[in-house]
C-alpha cells in the first residue's frame, strides 16, 4: 500500500506485532539481515513472527525430552507440546515478552500480548515509518 499510495498514506497508522522501525538492536540487526538476504526494504510483522517463532520451537527443542523412534511419536508430540508451555519471558523480535503456559485457552497459546501502534511518515518504493505505541494487554483481554 505505501508504495502505491505513495505520500498520501502520511499520517494513516495501524497495528501490527512488529514495526521496522523498531529501534531496538535485535530490531536493527534483523532488518540489516533481511535487507541483505532477501532485498526487503521494510520487513513487516510476517518476517518478524517467523523468526520468533523458529527462535522459541528451538527453545522448546532443546527442552523436551525426546526419543524420536516410530514408537514415541505421541510422546514425542506430547513433549513438545509440554516445553513450549514453559516459555517464558522470550524477547525476540515481538514487540513486548511472550510467554506460553500450559492450559488449553487462547491466553496460553497466544503468546505475546503487545501491539505496536505504527504510523506512516513517508510513502512510495522507500516508504518510511516510525513506532507510535506500545500496548500489552492483560492476559485475560481475549485477543
Amino acid at each position: 500500500m505505501p508504495k502505491i499510495a505513495a505520500d498520501a498514506v502520511k499520517g494513516v497508522f495501524y497495528a501490527a506485532a512488529y514495526s521496522a522501525a523498531d529501534t531496538r538492536p535485535i530490531a536493527k540487526l534483523f532488518n540489516n539481515m533481511v535487507r541483505q538476504r532477501y532485498g526487503i526494504h521494510a520487513p513487516d510483522h510476517d518476517f518478524s513472527q517467523a523468526w520468533d517463532l523458529v527462535r522459541i520451537v528451538e527453545i522448546a527443542l532443546g527442552r523436551a525430552s525426546l526419543k524420536l523412534d516410530e514408537a514415541s511419536l505421541a510422546a514425542d508430540r506430547a513433549a513438545i507440546r509440554d516445553a513450549l508451555a514453559t516459555v517464558k519471558d522470550y524477547n525476540g523480535l515481538g514487540s513486548g515478552p511472550i510467554n506460553f503456559c500450559a492450559d488449553a485457552t487462547p491466553q496460553c497459546r497466544d503468546g505475546n500480548r503487545t501491539a505496536v501502534l505504527i504510523a506512516y511518515t513517508k510513502g512510495g518504493e522507500q516508504f518510511e515509518t516510525q513506532v507510535l505505541a506500545r500496548v500489552t494487554m492483560p492476559i485475560d483481554f481475549g485477543l
